[in-house]
């Protein structure tokens, strides 16, 4: 036991990355391959060949990791299915030892225990990481979790510091964080600025500071919006607004919906290892569960500092009102992964469970410990009967490819979801290019598929071009673009055919016709 204690960091570390890795590949073969998981790979590609006439990205623009990550593995011509899973599983585990390191500091700053609970939350998190990491994405929001953590951390110092080179680097961290993900302007700067707001209320930090540390950020701000405004002029690229004027409003009239919804997101986030059964799914909505109880408890009892309570609560509500006044939780589908930074203060509410005493700390200890336990076995049993040959929906890729090789089309056309998967996976064969669906109309996409490049292969000499379909349709949700709709727009196909998977249904048209009648999205 004592050569646990002394290497209960380094254990806790190896053990949850090798966690991660395993959720890793079980999500990559159990979940389909769509464009959000290749689409920055592929623009990545695009720009390096030096084809850059407009593109769409969203609002977390992923730009540090094009130019820093995609763009080095495009030139090295590493097999893309290898690049793609490695790169995910290391920047999982970066994610995952950067958080390690950074709560464990926050908690330090708090006044909070460095115990066996911290290890056990961090393991958790590791276990539980199918739902509370974006697990199956390389270009996900969990480096940027990473830094709103590291941000945090420094405000809290600066708090207590008062230092110059904390606020230099709170505007350095906060300009780069803000540019690349302009929700951590909501989650983490609002959240230490209302701290900040109750620690003077409270006379434990000096007005003069905290205008300092709001100067800081405006600064950041101010300086990141300037950034985005050059990039957009560098590489003629729009960063796509998801969340709408129409989406506050929809929240507005449907409160009570918004906010049970809400509830429901959060339930989803914390149990949705579906993966490995409903078993799972209880033991972490329970463990959780008993870490509020133990904090409610330990807080009644007076044994956890004030500032560490109203930290907590600070960065829940905020999170939490952000994420309801945003207009995900109403807009069907899972969009929980954007209470990601809940990560923090459930790591910090499991951890307080230190200050509980005697038997009821040993049986809150054995309970976590032995629902870790089970949770890692069924991920192992999960992993036992995986099929890892080919990722999910990729032959549906593969019978397009086959049927553009085995005809003489030089390009085609189809659903984002299936072209830019194709691109990415198979960069060397035929090109299927991107289509969305506007109303009942077919539109050219451009969301992470520079222009240049689209005009580049519609360039191609070729009398006929395919469009191949999902099924029966073109789908751009909620717009979804049928057969019949199809057909209206173009007039009849020269021929109708189906791939080898018999799932999709072949439309031919001159290639001129394509080009006089189809126009890009944006």
């Amino acid at each position: 036991m004592q050569w646990i204690r002394v290497h209960a960091s380094f254990l806790t570390l190896i053990l949850g990355s090798s966690i991660i890795t395993a959720w890793t590949f079980l999500r990559f073969f159990t979940k389909p391959i769509i464009y959000d998981l290749l689409g920055q790979q592929v623009l990545a590609s695009q720009w390096l060949h030096g084809f850059i006439g407009g593109s769409v990205t969203a609002p977390t623009n992923y730009i540090l990791k094009i130019f820093f990550v995609y763009m080095p593995l495009s030139a090295l011509h590493v097999d893309p299915k290898i690049a793609l899973i490695v790169t995910t599983i290391i920047i999982n585990i970066v994610t995952y030892v950067c958080l390690f390191f950074l709560i464990r500091q926050i908690l330090t700053v708090l006044h909070v225990k460095i115990s066996s609970f911290f290890y056990l939350a961090m393991l958790w998190v590791a276990t539980a990481a199918g739902s509370l990491f974006w697990i199956q994405f390389s270009n996900s929001r969990n480096i940027e979790v990473v830094g709103g953590v590291w941000l945090l951390l420094l405000g809290l110092r600066f708090m207590k510091e008062y230092s110059t080179k904390l606020l230099v680097g709170i505007s350095i961290l906060a300009t780069v964080l803000f540019f690349a993900d302009p929700l951590q302007i909501y989650m983490t700067a609002a959240s230490l600025l209302i701290y900040a707001i109750v620690m003077i209320l409270q006379k434990r930090f000096r007005l003069i500071n905290g205008a300092q540390l709001l100067s800081s950020l405006i600064v950041a701000f101010c300086v990141a919006t300037l950034l985005t405004l050059v990039i957009n002029h560098l590489l003629s690229i729009t960063f796509a607004n998801i969340s709408t004027f129409n989406q506050y409003i929809l929240t507005l009239s449907h409160p009570l919906q918004a906010a049970k919804e809400t509830l429901l997101a959060n339930v989803h986030f914390v149990s949705a290892t579906y993966d490995t059964g409903r078993v799972s799914q209880l033991i972490n909505l329970m463990i959780i569960g008993l870490a509020i109880i133990s904090t409610l408890y330990v807080a009644f009892r007076k044994k956890l500092s004030t500032h560490a309570i109203i930290f907590i609560a600070v960065l829940v509500v905020v999170i939490e009102l952000v994420y309801f006044a945003s207009g995900q939780a109403l807009q069907g589908g899972d969009t929980s992964r954007y209470l990601v930074m809940l990560i923090v203060p459930l790591v910090i509410l499991l951890s307080f469970s230190t200050y509980l005493t005697g038997q009821i700390r040993n049986l809150a200890k054995g309970f976590i410990a032995i629902g870790l336990f089970v949770n890692i076995c069924l991920l192992g049993h999960a992993l036992t009967i995986l099929p890892t040959h080919q990722l999910p929906g990729e032959s549906h890729v593969v019978s397009i490819i086959n049927y553009l090789n085995a005809h003489s089309f030089t390009y085609g056309y189809a659903s984002i979801d299936t072209s830019i998967p194709a691109s990415y996976l198979y960069p060397d064969s035929k090109q299927l290019l991107p289509l969305g669906c506007s109303g009942s109309t077919l539109v050219k996409d451009s969301l992470f598929y520079d222009r240049a490049a689209y005009a580049h292969i519609e360039a191609m000499p070729s009398q006929n071009v395919v469009i191949f379909l999902d099924a029966n349709s073109i789908t751009n949700a909620p717009n979804v673009c049928s057969q019949d709709d199809i057909f209206s727009q173009f007039g009849q196909p020269n021929k109708i055919d189906e791939t080898s998977d018999h799932s999709t249904v072949d439309i031919f048209y001159s290639a001129s016709r394509i080009l006089d009648h189809v126009r890009y999205d944006q």
